[in-house]
């Protein structure tokens, strides 16, 4: 027995989520022609982990294929345990992938994972994008984490009963997850009530398929207002034509203010009926500030964001950059020093002691917009900010609108 997964994966050089579990192990071997770079990640979380972690190497390496283990580092999780090992597990993964120079990362997702997934969601009424469940390429799921990653999942139309088949037939040994036996977990519980019921199983898959279909009707008419109200400035700023739904906006918010995670709804209604219904409008939401005024609305990097508050981490001051490796700062800027000895600051603090070619840059860019710019130093001398670059020493791209057709494609 044998998978034709070509047609889903990407083209190029690919990294893969190993576990040495079931799904990943017939994975891993079924792609093992195209060369993956391996990824095991230890989560640290029970006993002999490393082990497991080791042996999971082992396998890759008597395939021919290079990888490394990424460790999870905390002190013991009380609560979310598997929403945080999953967060750190994409984290370590995006991490090694762009230090890779790696785009594309493929994990063992099943057709049994979907319907799971959909009906998880569903549970929690989370609406058209709840019930697509997860889609068979996607751009960054989890941001920053992923960022400038896409995730593949070409297992996604396949059984978990196929793969044990796969598995039996190449004779491929692999590990059981002792979690997957959890019944406090509410995943597992959601997989037991659908094993339990083929005809749950069909209509969540069912359900997926028609849900996906819609929202590419909707990205369709988010790509027109994209291009016909809507502006993005090089500098990481949005000017648009109001109004625009509200998923419109919320990706606006996500890419200008560079977050993760979720707008509250409640929050966002209530910025929407203001937008209407209000000629002039100055409001913090989601990392931004958004700014009617009689001709348009203006989201900008929340200016106030330069420095820390009770829960929010300031926008990261004197980090130092590593010669040919980009970074994300702030979830908003890719950055890449082109030699030793590069840092990054907010703009904010630094404005009067700029020398005059990058003062005169700083000038032309709106007020407000200003402070969240990074700046680069070489030692202690500013060289370049914002979308005024120095090719010769430093690249410097906004994220948003690579983020905002990434989540429209």
């Amino acid at each position: 027995m044998d998978f034709d997964l070509e047609p889903y994966l990407p083209d190029g050089r690919f990294a893969i989520a190993f576990s040495g579990g079931g799904d990943s192990t017939a994975l891993l071997h079924a792609v093992r022609a195209r060369n993956p770079y391996v990824l095991i990640v230890d989560h640290g979380l029970r006993g002999g982990s490393n082990l497991e972690a080791k042996d999971a190497l082992a396998f890759a390496t008597s395939l021919g294929l290079d990888g490394q283990i990424l460790t999870w580092v905390h002190d013991g999780i009380k609560t979310g345990l598997q929403a945080k090992a999953r967060h750190a597990r994409y984290t370590l993964m995006g991490e090694a992938c762009r230090a890779q120079g790696i785009t594309d990362l493929i994990t063992g997702h099943t057709e049994d994972d979907q319907a799971e997934t959909v009906l998880m969601r569903m549970d929690r009424h989370t609406g058209l994008r709840g019930a697509a469940g997860m889609a068979r390429v996607v751009d960054a799921p989890i941001w920053p984490a992923l960022a400038g990653v896409r995730v593949w999942r070409p297992l996604l139309g396949i059984s978990r009963a196929d793969i044990r088949r796969y598995l039996d037939a190449h004779k491929l040994p692999f590990v059981d997850d002792p979690s997957n036996e959890n019944r406090d977990f509410t995943r597992i519980k959601v997989r037991d009530r659908l094993a339990a019921d083929p005809d749950l199983r069909a209509s969540m898959l069912a359900l997926g398929v028609e849900a996906r279909a819609g929202l590419e009707a909707e990205r369709a008419t988010l790509r027109s207002t994209m291009n016909n109200r809507f502006k993005i400035d090089p500098n990481g700023f949005i000017q648009m034509v109001f109004p625009v739904t509200s998923r419109f906006l919320t990706l606006c918010l996500e890419a200008v203010g560079g977050q993760g995670g979720m707008i509250a709804r409640d929050k966002l209604a209530r910025l929407s009926e203001r937008l209407k219904t209000e000629n002039h409008v100055t409001v913090t939401l989601a990392g931004c500030q958004i700014i009617k005024n009689d001709r348009d609305v203006i989201i900008i990097r929340n200016p106030g964001a330069v420095v820390a508050r009770a829960d929010k981490a300031a926008i990261p001051s004197r980090m130092r950059l590593t010669k040919g490796i980009p970074i994300l700062w702030d979830g908003r800027w890719w950055i890449t020093a082109h030699l030793d000895g590069l840092s990054v600051s907010p703009l904010q603090g630094h404005i009067s002691a700029l020398p005059a070619p990058i003062a005169a840059v700083v000038k032309d860019i709106p007020t407000k917009v200003r402070p969240t710019l990074p700046l680069i130093f070489k030692d202690t001398q500013p060289i370049a900010v914002g979308h005024g670059e120095n090719p010769a020493l430093v690249t410097l791209e906004s994220a948003v609108l690579s983020r905002m057709k990434a989540a429209l494609d």
